[in-house]
């Protein structure tokens, strides 16, 4: 039997966490991504004690965000989204990646343009569209319907 703290168990923690999200339960989401969360950041400060985060802590701060915009919840929507874009674009950078090519920055650019256009944000929604259209259409063509509707924005 796995540990709760394993990372496979934790990936499907994080799946578990996007299937409610899906299906409309959105607390139980919420939940199953808090959960996940504490954990990952938790095997970050045994892993990294100078306080990084990893890929897995990124992306499900991104999940968590994009979870809280869809209950209303704006305020720590965008603290956990900000967090998400400024950790994945450092992570991506200190590894020497391009970070337009990193998914984990796309989709927390994508994520965080959508808040900020709900929150009326429109100047910040609009850059961060455009990053996310350079990212997307880097990662998976211009043609592509993921790229294309994120260009809808920034035209």
């Amino acid at each position: 039997m796995l540990a709760a703290t394993h990372r496979d168990v934790l990936l499907n923690l994080a799946n578990l966490g996007a299937a409610l999200g899906r299906l409309g339960y959105l607390e139980e989401a919420q939940t199953a991504f808090e959960e996940c969360l504490e954990t990952w950041k938790l095997k970050d400060k045994e892993s990294n004690p100078d306080g990084g985060e990893s890929m897995n802590t990124l992306t499900t701060k991104m999940h968590l965000g994009v979870c809280l915009k869809q209950l209303g919840k704006f305020e720590r929507s965008e603290l956990l989204l900000h967090s998400a874009l400024d950790g994945s674009v450092r992570l991506t950078s200190a590894e020497k990646e391009d970070a337009s090519r990193s998914l984990a920055c796309v989709e927390a650019a994508y994520a965080y343009a959508v808040l900020s256009f709900l929150q009326g944000r429109r100047a910040k929604a609009h850059y961060l569209f455009a990053i996310a259209t350079k990212g997307l259409t880097s990662l998976l063509g211009a043609s592509n319907r993921h790229a294309a509707d994120a260009r809808v924005w920034v035209d």
